[in-house]
């Protein structure tokens, strides 16, 4: 069984750069216990390691091998010499989810790492588990936003306001021709990628009782995917109104797809990595990232039952916003960037209308 100071070994062995080495050098000791002095004024820093350190151990009571993949191989997140925040933030949402439904399961042990739940697929899904009377298969998929808000800090560096198309728009040439400022357009290839994807990964499912649910990671956007998925005006994916055709025209489909969850977890975890994350709440009652509890949740009208939203709602704790055609519809079109804070490059966005801009 491992240690709170196996951990903390095992994090100061990342870059020097990396977040969670940084804490563990400067808030705990050489045998890896914590500095009793930092303790009361660096509860943030005590925070952030105990959240992840009861997720790791848990993890670790149902897999040794989703573990030691974890620690010594997403969490590192290496990009050279340094550490990858894109990389370092999907595996927070991986570990997030693999740690909710541990937690909420009524079998722990049925917890399969990586598991080939479709035998004609080369690919394995994040995860499956028995809940309930339930079995999931869970992928779980992650937009590099990181790379997406460095895109826009760009434009705002020499306009100081961006055009943000939070989903696909006819519009867009006119747009782009009498926008006074720059336009970035929208990421419904990146939610393509995600359904394919899954949709090869799983395999259908012959029973309500098996669910196959994708899971995508958003941040505080995450009106964007919610329209990319639902949006008729916006030739939504999974609409009537598709772009996304096959070669005779018909609309493609995703039948091995059975629930896809939308989440914004992304955008805890660029805090979290960030340090920022704990400051918002009481030392005495933080938030945990690692669990579900504390994301805003949707999830899409694809496939659901009653039965099904519950139990999913069971999981994560909370009711879920669902996601139809008509609550896309109330979605905005478009967003304005600006700097909040340019000194750090702290991005917001307003929302308003097309016809306002042209």
């Amino acid at each position: 069984m491992i240690t709170p100071q196996d951990i903390i070994f095992e994090f100061r062995k990342y870059c020097i750069t990396h977040p969670l080495r940084i804490i563990a050098d400067l808030f705990y000791d050489e045998k890896g216990h914590l500095k009793i002095e930092e303790l009361a004024k660096n509860a943030w820093a005590i925070n952030t390691m105990n959240a992840i350190q009861r997720a790791l151990t848990t993890l670790c009571s149902v897999s040794e091998d989703a573990y030691r993949d974890m620690i010594h191989n997403k969490l590192p997140a290496k990009a050279g010499k340094d550490y990858d925040d894109h990389q370092l933030i999907s595996a927070f949402c991986e570990l997030s989810l693999m740690n909710t439904f541990i937690a909420r399961s009524s079998n722990p042990k049925s917890f399969k790492y990586e598991d080939r739940c479709n035998p004609d697929s080369l690919k394995n899904v994040e995860f499956s588990i028995e809940m309930a009377d339930f079995l999931f298969h869970v992928e779980v998929k992650t937009s590099n936003l990181v790379s997406e808000d460095r895109k826009i800090a760009k434009a705002l560096e020499t306009s100081g306001n961006a055009i943000i198309l939070d989903a696909r728009n006819p519009r867009y040439k006119e747009i782009e021709e009498k926008a006074q400022y720059p336009v970035i357009g929208s990421l419904d290839r990146r939610l393509i990628d995600y359904l394919e994807s899954a949709n090869q990964k799983f395999r259908k499912t012959a029973s309500e009782k098996e669910i196959n649910l994708l899971v995508i990671c958003w941040d505080d956007r995450i009106h964007q995917p919610l329209m990319v998925l639902k949006n008729k005006k916006a030739e939504g994916l999974l609409t009537s109104q598709s772009y996304n055709k096959n070669a005779d025209g018909t609309i493609k489909d995703y039948p091995n797809v059975d629930c896809i969850l939308i989440n914004s977890g992304y955008a805890l975890f660029k805090e979290y990595v960030s340090f920022l994350l704990f400051d918002r709440f009481s030392p005495e009652f933080p938030v945990d990232p690692f669990f579900q509890l504390f994301t805003h949740n949707y999830l899409i009208n694809y496939n659901l039952t009653e039965s099904r939203i519950s139990v999913i709602q069971s999981i994560i704790q909370q009711e879920t916003i669902i996601v139809d055609e008509a609550f896309a519809e109330t979605l905005p079109e478009v967003s304005i960037a600006f700097f909040k804070d340019k000194n750090h490059r702290v991005i917001s966005f307003r929302q308003t209308k097309i016809d306002d801009l042209i």
